[in-house]
């Protein structure tokens, strides 16, 4: 399992490896934004990552070409990716 603390909320969540921040975060009762379902293309579910960057996942394909067109820094990522 894997914690991920959500300060804005002030709660801890229990991820399982490999699902992602939005699921982890509709699992655990947190109304996140997520406009196109999870399939990277919209970015209403952007989370910036404070501490532990190097627990995340490498972008793939669809979450580095959005980054890119957006300009987004790296610690910025897409909960659904």
């Amino acid at each position: 399992m894997v914690e991920i603390e959500v300060v804005s909320d002030g709660v801890c969540l229990m991820s399982e490896p490999g699902e992602t921040i939005l699921d982890a975060s509709l699992k655990g009762g947190i109304n996140h934004a997520h406009a196109c379902g999870g399939n990277a293309f919209c970015s209403t579910c952007r989370v910036y990552i404070e501490e532990g960057l190097g627990n995340v996942n490498e972008r793939n394909e669809k979450e580095r070409t959005l980054a890119n067109q957006l300009g987004l820094t790296s610690q910025v990522r897409l909960a659904c990716q």
